[in-house]
């Protein structure tokens, strides 16, 4: 847990200093420094060294991926496959935000607010060791979302035909461009109906996966489909504040813009917690991510309406509070049971 505590320190010593570059740096470092931490580490660390996996990983990954798996293989240079993509996504992710504040005044603010969201709310960084080509493709998403905000659409697009060779489960970020595209005054309505219908789907696909021949996807499909999040029923109840609080901020937003902010976090968290009560399966969350990690955005920021800076130190150490929490739970045996490379004990490449 120690290698956690000084990123914690690095990264409040750089937002206490308004330096969104030292939390981008920070974020890059502690993530490139790591050695079989997170699910997919070990996977990628095979796929690049053994012959066998390297074959399956060339004949079944996308373009993107056998480029950089044939380039590691080659050259023997294993950790590159790891340290590559997570520096894309948080240069993304960084981008995006330059984007979306280019024009405001304070702006270092902002990008330092919205990146200390993303290294402690669990399923944005930590996820990033985990589901690599995921956490790429959602990274690219954000960028998506600043282009679209900025009215820069044919950069937009081509982005979202990246964003699918990376992760194909990324082509749910088409539902942003009609949000953006197609003027409409945004109503409370609007939010109960997609809730509505994401319930409806969910309850489809759940019984679409009852029927699926499980013998046919084969054991590891099996699993995945089933597998739970043990954190997840305790974290569902940080959702729903998330939700409520939200939908009560909705009323205050002074812009039809930041409605349609709060709209994409109220129904990407509504979602989240009916598939954790639900009990689906916890790959589902993942699709949600593509759509909650607007949440960078506009955590801090609707506090500007209720407290100000004191509200910041607040919600500062409640988003430390909930990242020091879910390494503590995932350290636990039960969560250990579900991975074969968890997110605690980190590991430093040169520990290996």
């Amino acid at each position: 847990m120690e290698p956690y505590l000084i990123f914690v320190l690095f990264v409040l010593f750089f937002f206490h200093r308004n330096n969104s570059y030292g939390i981008l740096i920070t974020l890059i470092v502690f993530a490139s420094l790591r050695y079989n931490t997170g699910w997919d580490y070990a996977n990628y660390e095979m796929m690049t060294k053994e012959r066998t996996s390297y074959v399956y990983a060339t004949e079944t990954y996308s373009v993107p991926w056998k480029l950089l798996f044939s380039f590691c293989y080659e050259k023997g240079w294993s950790h590159l496959a790891i340290i590559i993509p997570n520096i894309l996504t948080y240069f993304f992710v960084y981008i995006a935000l330059h984007l979306i504040y280019k024009e405001n005044i304070d702006k270092k603010e902002r990008m330092c607010e919205a990146l200390v969201v993303y290294a402690f709310w669990p399923f944005f960084y930590l996820s990033s060791f985990s589901t690599i080509r995921q956490s790429l493709a959602i990274g690219i998403i954000l960028l998506i979302f600043a282009c679209l905000y900025n009215k820069k659409i044919l950069y937009a697009i081509l982005l979202q035909v990246i964003s699918f060779y990376i992760h194909p489960s990324s082509i749910i970020g088409i539902i942003l461009f009609p949000l953006f595209l197609i003027p409409f005054e945004i109503k409370y309505k609007h939010i109960v109906i997609a809730l509505i219908l994401s319930a409806f789907t969910l309850l489809s696909l759940s019984k679409l996966i009852e029927y699926i021949n499980i013998d046919a996807l084969g054991e590891y499909c099996e699993i995945y489909l089933n597998q739970k999040d043990s954190f997840g029923s305790k974290l569902s109840y940080l959702l729903m504040l998330i939700f409520l609080y939200f939908s009560y901020m909705w009323k205050y937003a002074d812009t039809q813009e930041i409605k349609l902010f709060y709209t994409i976090i109220i129904v990407a968290f509504g979602v989240e917690f009916i598939i954790y009560k639900l009990g689906f399966s916890s790959v589902i969350t993942r699709i949600v991510s593509y759509f909650s990690i607007i949440l960078v955005l506009e955590f801090y920021n609707s506090s500007r309406n209720i407290g100000g800076i004191h509200t910041t130190y607040v919600l500062t150490l409640l988003l430390i509070s909930l990242f020091i929490v879910y390494l503590y739970l995932m350290d636990t045996p039960m969560a250990k049971s579900l991975s074969s490379s968890p997110y605690v004990p980190y590991t430093f490449i040169w520990d290996k």
